[in-house]
């Protein structure tokens, strides 16, 4: 143990991230070495079977099929399908944010005309102090609380929220 309470790593003792990732991410740290292990084990069974498979040849109906292309453009093709899900899921993300923002003129219009819309101003403390001006009728709430006030924000209202 060092002066500050933390163990040295001895030699030869293997380095690991898991307990670091599961805990920035709240997964019960059992479960996150369990799905860890598992992922593991089934990436060591698919490289062993895709070795296997390329280094044989299939006779099928007198055919003799080469494995090693067709496990390359299936690989190919499954790595470029992957890369264009997750482009056009950023996209989708990307239009669904922009729809949903609103410029400050917006919402001074929208109050002048009328509207009745539920302002949380989420701005740190910190923040705040540095500005400390707050749109009218605006709630304030930390957003290390926002969880909390949760119910207390009302569904039958249009609701905005902005920060710094």
């Amino acid at each position: 143990m060092t002066p500050y309470g933390l163990r040295l790593r001895e030699p030869g003792e293997p380095l690991s991230c898991a307990g670091a990732a599961a805990g920035a991410t709240n997964f019960p740290r059992g479960d996150f070495f369990l799905l860890n292990a598992a992922g593991s084990a089934l990436w060591i069974v698919v490289t062993v079977f895709a070795a296997y498979v390329s280094t044989r040849k299939l006779d099928v109906g007198g055919a003799v099929i080469d494995f090693v292309p067709v496990i390359l453009f299936i690989s190919f093709a499954l790595i470029v399908a992957n890369v264009l899900m997750k482009a056009f899921r950023r996209n989708k993300f990307i239009k669904e944010v922009a729809a949903s923002r609103i410029e400050p003129q917006e919402l001074h219009q929208q109050m002048e005309a009328g509207g009745d819309p539920y302002v949380v101003d989420l701005r740190h403390p910190l923040d705040f102090l540095t500005d400390p001006r707050i749109v009218p009728g605006a709630v304030r709430i930390s957003p290390d609380d926002l969880e909390m006030h949760i119910d207390a924000i009302p569904r039958d209202r249009d609701i905005i929220l902005y920060c710094t």
